[in-house]
């Protein structure tokens, strides 16, 4: 496994970081979705087309409108797949736009596109398949892991990419020649503007308390997010403290009774979905980001909320530990375990920011940028 680190990249980048010779891409995505991987496969292709490639962005299913979509794509099918023949037809579509755009390189996210994609790209005679590496492997259904691990088998994947060295551990299943292919390469935001509001006038936006601590989490509300367990720890917290979650979901529902429930009905706030030039406004409103994930591969979230300079409570993951930790030890905020409430109550209660803090979370956030994300991308698509 190869560390692809903003410096190890940059030296090998011409001048202005273009690439010496443009290749014709496709970035394909499994579905349309209004979270981190779509978002960041169409944020990828942005960046490769300005870095002087040719470049085509695909879905191979519409799920729900995207959010403020960085590049245009196509959609194989206009729906969620119900049927073989719905999958057939993504499949023949599919063929026809490789056969069409004769792209040098395939970079595939998500499992379905990266298992449907590899594949039918290496029948189509595409030289480069990059498998990059969104969510854990040990998510993955049963029949999805049998069919990664036989096309990783079959050669169907050239390349390996995991958006932390954590998600690499999926590699094990792989074998040695693809394990030696697989690189790191982290998420970076592109184009990422601090909000230009006061926290006064960013809370009045949004219509949340002036007064008090607001702890804030962004994202759906599911399962993988777990946000029955910050309203647990809400209810711990001292009665100036309240929380803010941005997102919608499935467990909606499960989280207003757990409030009702738990009597802190009056200090959550649900706010829904925000658009997207509204996150660094809702950034600037809170005082605390947390984010205590089951799972991961690496937040963008997590990226938006440490380049807004806020301190961040996670879950004790491996993917989220590499993010907000350094080498050092030092943290930009604090680490938790997953089933203790009382643990993030307290950290949610606790007044800890200073200069040291504010030092580090910019540190973290330094490493995560769209620059760094380009130039180890270009790079890769130079290796070889």
């Amino acid at each position: 496994m190869t560390h692809m680190s903003p410096q190890a990249g940059q030296h090998d980048l011409p001048e202005k970081g273009r690439p010496e010779k443009g290749r014709k891409v496709m970035v394909l995505t499994t579905m349309t979705h209004a979270s981190g991987a779509p978002i960041a496969a169409l944020r990828l292709a942005a960046g490769l087309e300005a870095s002087g490639h040719e470049v085509k962005a695909v879905f191979l299913y519409h799920r729900e409108p995207m959010n403020g979509a960085d590049y245009p794509a196509q959609k194989l099918l206009g729906h969620v797949p119900r049927t073989p023949a719905d999958m057939l037809r993504i499949i023949v579509r599919l063929w026809r736009c490789l056969r069409a755009h004769r792209p040098d390189v395939i970079i595939m996210f998500l499992p379905l596109a990266s298992v449907v994609g590899a594949n039918v790209a290496r029948l189509a005679g595409i030289r480069r398949r990059i498998m990059s590496f969104r969510v854990p492997r040990d998510t993955y259904s049963p029949v999805m892991r049998a069919a990664d691990r036989l096309s990783a088998w079959l050669g169907s994947y050239t390349d390996v990419v995991g958006v932390s060295r954590a998600m690499l551990a999926g590699c094990a299943a792989y074998p040695r020649w693809l394990r030696d292919r697989a690189v790191v390469i982290h998420n970076g935001l592109k184009d990422w503007p601090r909000s230009t509001l006061d926290k006064g006038a960013a809370r009045a936006l949004f219509g949340l308390p002036t007064d008090g601590r607001l702890v804030g989490a962004l994202g759906r509300l599911e399962e993988q997010k777990n946000p029955e367990l910050l309203v647990e720890a809400l209810a711990q917290c001292p009665a100036h403290v309240h929380l803010v979650l941005a997102g919608s979901g499935s467990l909606h529902d499960r989280v207003v009774a757990l409030a009702d429930s738990l009597g802190v009905q009056d200090r959550l706030h649900l706010l829904g979905d925000v658009p997207r030039d509204k996150v660094p406004h809702l950034l600037a409103a809170i005082d605390l980001f947390a984010q205590p994930s089951r799972f991961e591969g690496q937040s963008n979230a997590l990226l938006e909320a440490l380049h807004a300079g806020l301190p961040c409570l996670v879950s004790d993951i491996a993917e989220q530990v590499e993010t907000l930790v350094g080498d050092d030890g030092r943290a930009a905020g604090q680490v938790l375990p997953l089933d203790d409430p009382a643990a993030w109550a307290r950290a949610m209660a606790e007044e800890g920011q200073g200069a040291d803090l504010d030092a580090i979370i910019a540190e973290r956030a330094a490493l995560f940028t769209f620059a760094a994300m380009m130039r180890s991308y270009n790079a890769l698509l130079r290796a070889r």
